[in-house]
């Protein structure tokens, strides 16, 4: 098995961006909801191409 990190910044970093979601009433927009199943046959193809 072979894990591999990315860098995605300091906590610094973080809590000044969350900082700036607070002060400027940031919210997300979700422009589409999809239903989610777990059994789906091209969902349990692509996990099964990360479980070895």
């Amino acid at each position: 098995m072979q894990l591999q990190g990315i860098y995605v910044g300091s906590r610094e970093m973080f809590e000044e961006m969350n900082r700036a979601i607070a002060l400027h009433k940031m919210r997300p927009i979700v422009r589409l909801e999809l239903k989610f199943n777990p059994h789906s046959p091209s969902l349990l193809k692509r996990t099964q191409m990360y479980i070895q």
